[in-house]
């Protein structure tokens, strides 16, 4: 479904029955829409079949919540678009945050929007758990996920290609999810650095980042990284280092 200057389905009163319709819709792509201002939570609820959605030339979205803009703890919001695969938001001017993001998300594309400062990704923490019961011979342990969420975002286990372009005011990328298999960022001028353990990499294109100095907190031993390629990035100080540093890497570009 293509929605297009279509403003009513975000604005008028009785469109969330409307909405209720779409119970299978899988694919999604909603233009120039400036009724959207906040991320349409209470919209997407009824779409639990929908795998792929593009926002574009959404001037006014800012990509917060209106729960979120009117109280200080935003509501549990996990169960949001379950079967989602793929979301791109691009030319959103106004886009100040990445919407809260749910665990099925494996591609996600941010293009073009200017005024994104920051996108932080949620962490998962493993917490021990004694098993109840169990004896002193036989006692183990099992690891019960904690979310630990940065601006409410939650982690994001599935997500494997992560591409930015053309954020000139991003100045903040971390906790990149270790599931990352592409990562591509370019036109990206006041990024310093990246953060995150990326050990499932397996392709890394940065272009046109000048501001940014050092990789060393996110690339790690980068075990599974095939294809690096740099481009015009005039900072960049330092990379990670040693005989193991790189030990897939096939296909290299330093420019």
């Amino acid at each position: 479904m293509v929605l297009r200057q279509y403003n009513l389905l975000f604005s008028h009163s009785s469109a969330l029955a409307l909405w209720a319709c779409f119970a299978q819709l899988v694919d999604l792509k909603i233009w120039n829409c400036d009724a959207l201002v906040y991320w349409p939570e209470k919209v997407f609820q009824p779409l639990v079949s929908l795998r792929t959605l593009q926002v574009w030339y959404c001037k006014k979205l800012t990509g917060r919540t209106q729960e979120a803009s009117e109280q200080s703890a935003p509501p549990e919001r996990s169960g949001l678009l379950p079967r989602l695969e793929s979301l791109l938001i691009d030319e959103c001017a106004s886009l100040v945050e990445v919407p809260n993001l749910p665990a099925s998300l494996k591609a996600l594309f941010i293009w073009n929007c200017r005024n994104l400062e920051s996108i932080v990704f949620g962490q998962q923490e493993d917490t021990p758990s004694l098993i109840a019961g169990s004896s002193s011979e036989t006692k183990a342990f099992t690891a019960v996920p904690k979310l630990s969420s940065p601006a409410n975002h939650s982690f994001i286990p599935c997500l494997e290609s992560l591409k930015i372009s053309n954020c000139r005011g991003l100045a903040e990328v971390a906790n990149l999810p270790p599931s990352i298999k592409t990562l591509k960022i370019s036109g990206c001028g006041n990024l310093p650095s990246l953060s995150g353990q990326l050990d499932a990499l397996q392709t890394l294109v940065i272009d046109d980042c000048r501001g940014l100095k050092s990789l060393e907190s996110c690339l790690g031993r980068l075990p599974s990284l095939e294809a690096l390629h740099l481009y015009s990035c005039s900072s960049l100080q330092s990379l990670p280092n040693g005989p193991q540093a790189y030990p897939s890497v096939f296909d290299l570009a330093l420019v």
